[in-house]
């Protein structure tokens, strides 16, 4: 079996292997949109740690009657 991949889709393909070399290690996740053959959207998942964005600050109880 031989992988050609057409000259519409080489930037795309290494673009990819960019994220992923950026990524190392760890879950690589993302989707590509696909018309006749040619990639046309690339989107790149990226995780992140909620703890980064929010912080508890207080918790307020209060009787409901």
């Amino acid at each position: 079996m031989d992988l050609e991949i057409s000259e519409h889709n080489k930037e795309v393909h290494i673009d990819i292997e960019k994220d992923i070399q950026k990524q190392g290690n760890g879950l690589f996740t993302f989707i590509l949109r696909i018309h006749n053959g040619k990639i046309v959207d690339c989107n790149v998942v990226e995780y992140t740690n909620i703890k980064k964005y929010l912080k508890l600050k207080r918790i307020i109880l209060e009787r409901i009657k």
